[in-house]
Order: structure tokens, then sequence, then C-alpha cells
């Protein structure tokens, strides 16, 4: 293996151990979803390699709902953290699950958006930035500095839209193995708690 292919692969890791975080917390949003959360942060324990040594702080976020909230958004956290120290054609292998499968124009159009010599996290800086000057009192920006606003946010709307899809496609693609951990731990406990009867 490769030097660069190894350093990608290294980039990948470093963000994606904390995919089962990103659908934590949106479990958690949902009163329908929320039984699914202990199964998404059981394969967010995995990937981080948590093990035997980690049980008692595993068990202790389980215990509660602000346990669950509080773990699904810290990782949630953690994923946008280090996903923004990457240029976005650093982590197309990424989605390559939801890529695989595209018509060739369509994969190409979406290649071509996330090509940038900028992070996601200077490309969300430049929308926050451009967003405020566009909603902040005339007096604060002139004219000029809000057109020239209007037309930035308006060529980065195309990878906006296109990250929010892949994202959104990427995250949901681990739905059914987080459902599969979520019924083998709740079914397994039921079983465990008829013993106890």
């Amino acid at each position: 293996m490769t030097e660069e292919k190894k350093q990608e692969k290294k980039n990948i890791n470093d963000f994606s151990k904390y995919q089962y975080g990103v659908l934590a917390g949106q479990f958690m949003k949902d009163r329908k979803t929320q039984a699914y959360v202990p199964g998404a942060l059981d394969m967010l324990s995995s990937d981080l390699g948590l093990g035997e040594d980690a049980i008692g702080f595993i068990e202790g976020t389980y215990s509660s709902a602000q346990g669950l909230q509080k773990a699904s958004e810290i990782y949630s956290g953690l994923f946008e953290k280090k996903i923004s120290e990457y240029k976005p054609s650093e982590v197309l292998d990424w989605y390559n699950p939801v890529l695989k499968g595209l018509g060739d124009e369509a994969k190409s159009a979406l290649i071509d958006k996330f090509s940038t010599d900028s992070t996601f996290g200077e490309i969300q800086g430049k929308i926050e930035k451009n967003s405020y000057i566009l909603q902040a009192p005339e007096s604060l920006f002139s004219e000029k500095d809000k057109v020239k606003a209007k037309e930035e946010l308006e060529k980065l709307e195309g990878f906006n839209q296109a990250r929010g899809f892949l994202d959104s496609y990427m995250i949901e693609s681990l739905r059914p193995k987080a459902i599969e951990a979520s019924k083998k731990k709740t079914l397994d406990s039921m079983v465990e708690s008829w013993k106890q009867l």
C-alpha cells in the first residue's frame, strides 16, 4: 500500500469512526426512533474500539435519556470537527456507498462540486460570514458588500446542497446496522428480565 493510500485511509478513519454518533443524534430528534439510539451508540463504541474496560461509561450513558442525548451531541460534534479539517475531495471515498450506482453524469457532477481547495470548515465559515452580511442591518454593510455576499452564497449553494444530500443518504445507510444492534440489545435484555421473575 502506497504512503498516499495509507494517508487517505487514515483521513477516512479519522472522522468516520464518529459517524454512528451523527446517526444517534438523528435518532434522538424523533420519539419514534429514540429506541434505536443505544444501537447506534453500540456501533459507535465498536468503531471506537471501546471494549470491556469502558462498560461502566457505556452503561452509564444508557441509563438516562439525558446520557443518550449528551453522548449523541458529543460524538456528532466530534464528527463535524474532524470532517471540517478536510477538503471535500479528500473524503469522497467515505461517500462511495452513496455514489455507487449513480450514472456517470450525476457522479461526475457531484464530484465536481466537491473539487475545491477549501476545507469543509472553511466553506462553512464562508457560508456563515456571507449569511451574516446579508442578514445584518443596512448600516453595517454596503449594498456592494451585500451583493458580493449574495453572489458568494449562490456559488456555494450547489456544494451545500450536494453535501446535505450526500451526508443524509450516507448516515441513513448506517441505519440497518444500528437497528439490528438495538433489536439484539432490547430483546436480550427482555429475555434476561424474564429470568428474574
